[in-house]
């Protein structure tokens, strides 16, 4: 017989006496529990009654061992990120710092540059202020994911990063119109979630049931259709449709079209690889950054991997403030820009060094690389 078999039938032979020690707490005398085990009626009863016990045994076992399985899970973790400390200090130091100045930056631009903006209801300056902290907490949420050993959740959360500097980009370039449109689209982005339920009455109610009535008033949704009705009487029919607060601009418009619009397209490959970790495709579970063996599905943090969601963070964080400081022009702001360029350049080439030795690593521990 098998280990596994043995295993196996060990955990069945639990199960049988936590069956039995069940009926005795119910009161069942040793005698009729013995008449029972000679009788089909305990198959009955053991197969009915083995779901709730099995369920209790498993929950009491689990939580028994619980402490224990979790510190070593927390060892584990901790000698990754060790390791991640070893391998990539360099780069991730030199992202924070990258970081650190964007923050610093939008925050001394809005301080500046608010009372004006105000004044003069610039809506090119709050939206491109709004995807600026945006952005600098993304690019921080990617960090930290790198330095938990997460490579392909940075990239997918740089996708979202990617995403806010081409928006901002195209704002950027057309205006205060563009820059309105999209400040209102919000509205739009809440039609769209409601109007299945609008449509649907009985699906609202079925779902409002499920979800413990969370979901928006009824009152509520209808407010919601008006202001878009009302946007759509203003922008047009298409503001309605995917990125239609750029539909007087791009016929259909949609992300890839805004991108390849202000010239980052270059960068789609990469955007197109961040949505492997995005969403649920077959792709997902055969491709992987945290590790060169394609054969090996990781299911924890490694110390691979950081170099593509790093380089690419620091290369969208140097484009969304130099679309924040060209907009208000001067020595200053190109001196910054200057200043910011050098940073990433050195980022990348650290990222790229760190890379180079993390497969060394991999080499040293696994012999070999398939």
């Amino acid at each position: 017989m098998s280990d596994q078999n043995t295993t196996q039938n060990s955990k069945d032979s639990d199960l049988f006496i936590a069956v039995i020690k069940n009926l005795i707490e119910k009161g069942v005398e040793i005698e009729k529990i013995q008449t029972l085990l000679k009788s089909d009626e305990f198959h009955a009863h053991f197969y009915k009654t083995a779901g709730v016990v099995a369920s209790k045994y498993v929950y009491n076992t689990m939580m028994k061992n619980l402490q224990k399985n979790l510190e070593l899970t927390r060892i584990r973790n901790r000698e990754i990120e060790d390791q991640n400390s070893f391998l990539w200090r360099e780069p991730f130091e030199l992202l924070e710092a990258l970081i650190y100045i964007s923050q610093e930056i939008g925050s001394e631009f809005d301080q500046e540059f608010r009372p004006n903006a105000v004044k003069d209801n610039d809506l090119v300056f709050e939206v491109l202020i709004r995807l600026h902290h945006r952005a600098c907490q993304t690019a921080l949420e990617i960090l930290i994911l790198m330095q938990a050993g997460f490579p392909e959740g940075a990239i997918a959360r740089w996708r979202t990063l990617h995403e806010i500097v081409v928006i901002s980009y195209f704002i950027q370039e057309n205006g205060q119109k563009t820059a309105e449109r999209y400040f209102n689209y919000d509205t739009i982005e809440s039609y769209k979630s409601i109007i299945q339920y609008i449509n649907d009455p009985i699906l609202y109610k079925k779902h409002q049931q499920a979800l413990s009535k969370s979901l928006v008033p009824v009152r509520e949704m209808r407010k919601i259709v008006k202001l878009t009705l009302k946007l759509c009487e203003v922008y047009g029919n298409d503001y309605k449709s995917e990125c239609g607060w750029a539909a007087d601009i791009i016929p259909h418009p949609s992300i890839q079209k805004i991108e390849k619009n202000v010239n980052l397209d270059h960068l789609n490959p990469y955007h197109k690889m961040a949505n492997i970790s995005v969403h649920g495709g077959p792709k997902g579970m055969k491709f992987f950054l945290s590790t060169p063996n394609k054969k090996f599905i990781p299911v924890g943090s490694t110390f691979m991997g950081m170099s593509d969601p790093g380089q690419l963070t620091s290369i969208s964080l140097l484009q969304m403030n130099t679309i924040l400081l060209i907009t208000k022009p001067s020595i200053k702001q190109f001196a910054d820009i200057s200043t910011l360029q050098k940073l990433v350049k050195k980022i990348n080439r650290s990222f790229a060094k760190s890379n180079r030795e993390s497969i060394k690593k991999f080499q040293e521990l696994s012999g070999n690389i398939t």
